[in-house]
């Protein structure tokens, strides 16, 4: 099971915790462990809180994740290396991330200090745009637009 978050790690939420390298992320993932243990114990399932924070950083737990997954691709005729794979899908994390970053902006800027942000509008001020996916179905914990920008499509 995985769950994806992004965070503004100088959201009012994170800041305390963002006043060391990837403090935000490593909180947030913190919180995602807690709050599906039951049901990751439940499910025998493994869990991996994949956290972005909004400036682009990957935290721990994502950046293992993309290791993990390169591992077990086999895309030789596209890449000659392990590394290459990691790099076209961190670069493609990145712009996804920058296209959500990019349409959160005016949305943010027409609120009144966090009042009335819904969406992903809320990840500026302290929330976070979550996606839950399990083999045996999704969640989604942020509206269809966010997703069809993060895919390239909106």
């Amino acid at each position: 099971m995985v769950d994806v978050s992004v965070i503004h790690p100088a959201a009012v939420t994170y800041i305390d915790h963002a006043q060391r390298p990837l403090g935000a992320a490593a909180f947030r993932e913190r919180e995602k462990e807690t709050k599906y243990a039951t049901l990751i114990a439940d499910e025998k399932a493994e869990f991996v809180p994949f956290v972005m924070e909004s400036t682009g950083a990957l935290g721990r737990q994502a950046k293992q994740f993309l290791e993990k997954l390169v591992i077990s691709l086999n895309l030789t005729r596209e890449f000659t290396a392990a590394w290459e794979i990691k790099d076209y899908l961190s670069r493609g994390l990145a712009i996804a991330l920058q296209r959500g970053n990019a349409a959160v902006m005016p949305q943010g800027a027409e609120g009144e200090q966090c009042g009335g942000l819904k969406g992903e509008a809320s990840v500026r001020c302290g929330g976070a745009a979550t996606i839950t996916g399990s083999p045996r179905g999704a969640r989604w914990g942020i509206n269809e637009h966010w997703m069809r920008i993060a895919r390239g499509v909106g």
